[in-house]
């Protein structure tokens, strides 16, 4: 099993090894991807998702959708040229990139103005999350929220969906989610806004007990696809959108769904 430690030590070695290598790739000009395996493919730690194995080989829903996506399309792509980074960086470099792509990414309207998706090839949902014994309250929307401090991953689609609703909350903004759930056991802040299923299988890998918390405010429930840059060449988002429609058909992406996501 993945441990949030040797995550997090992961990380720390992958980020470093990828900014050297985004720093010597973007000193040349980036020319149109014409096929996917001109693209950066990026993901995060976002189980059941996607995530690393111990081995360090990149797992999870989006990765057997992008395997499905690849053997369609003909691509010679392996999963271990997905780089897995920080949301907040791999959330940026899709925005910067011609040639990025990420998954997986929460579809609003607010993110279709700033990337073009594949998909959806996944739900989500994602809410205020607090201590089981505050759901007695009666949090109708975000105004009930008032004055409460509430621990965010930076850039995280649950952060995005509490600014646009004006909530008035004080932010704790973390860089990835195991750290924002340890300080939620430890009380350092009043609740969370995530990912529900996120939560959930992050909280059993951390020894935390799901039961001693309880969805407080429903914020979302939508779907999940890959963001690639708005300058993404169209042929190639075409082939990519048309051979996710035939896996979404004959019950492909059903079928990779039920892997992680049945009795969670």
């Amino acid at each position: 099993m993945v441990t949030a430690t040797t995550r997090v030590r992961r990380g720390a070695a992958r980020a470093l090894a990828g900014a050297l290598l985004w720093a010597a790739s973007w000193s040349v000009a980036q020319s149109d991807a014409t096929a996917p395996e001109d693209i950066l493919w990026l993901t995060e730690e976002y189980a059941p998702y996607n995530f690393t194995e111990d081995d360090g080989t990149p797992s999870g829903i989006t990765i057997d959708v992008l395997g499905a996506l690849w053997d369609r399309l003909d691509a010679d792509i392996n999963v271990n040229d997905i780089r897995v980074v920080p949301w907040a960086r791999g959330y940026r470099v899709a925005q910067e990139d011609p040639t990025a792509c990420l998954g997986a990414t929460t579809i609003t309207d607010s993110r279709r103005d700033q990337f073009s998706f594949i998909g959806p090839y996944v739900q989500a949902r994602n809410a205020v999350i607090g201590p089981a014994d505050q759901a007695d309250h009666d949090f109708g929307d975000v105004g009930d929220l008032a004055g409460m401090e509430i621990g965010v991953v930076r850039n995280d689609i649950a952060e995005e969906l509490l600014q646009e609703a004006g909530a008035p909350v004080r932010y704790v903004r973390l860089a990835e989610p195991e750290t924002m759930l340890r300080m939620l056991d430890g009380g350092r802040f009043d609740a969370i806004a995530y990912n529900v299923l996120v939560v959930n299988w992050t909280m059993r890998d951390l020894g935390i007990s799901v039961d001693d918390y309880a969805e407080l405010l429903l914020l979302d429930e939508g779907g999940m696809g890959l963001a690639c840059h708005q300058d993404m060449n169209p042929e190639l988002l075409q082939r990519m959108r048309s051979a996710m429609d035939e896996m979404r058909q004959d019950g492909t992406l059903e079928e990779i769904r039920a892997r992680y996501m049945n009795g969670s």
